[in-house]
């Protein structure tokens, strides 16, 4: 695989995780209100960061198939890592739920 093309998947997996963490931030509740408000406007939020969520996944979903069938092994490591940081971004948000 082209070294433009991992940083390119590179580049939309880091971007993609850093606005998924920032927009569904905005329906973490804060602990010192817990019981105060019934309703957070968590379906809203999911609604917006959502879609960078989908696009993360469809694009290590690609790479992963294009390592599997392309025989490609130069990228294996960055796409492990990249991986990792999805977990991990899922991780922290459904934390704070």
């Amino acid at each position: 695989m082209k070294k433009g093309t991992l940083n390119l998947l590179t580049s939309i997996n880091v971007l993609g995780l850093a606005l998924y963490i920032v927009l569904a931030s905005r329906g973490w509740r804060d602990p010192a209100e817990h019981g105060l408000i019934p309703v957070a406007g968590e379906p809203y939020v999911w609604a917006a960061s959502l879609p960078f969520l989908a696009m993360v996944v469809l694009t290590d979903i690609v790479w992963g198939v294009s390592l599997i069938f392309g025989r490609y092994a130069e990228g294996t490591w960055l796409y492990v890592f990249c991986l990792f940081l999805l977990f991990s971004a899922v991780i922290v948000d459904f934390s704070h739920h």
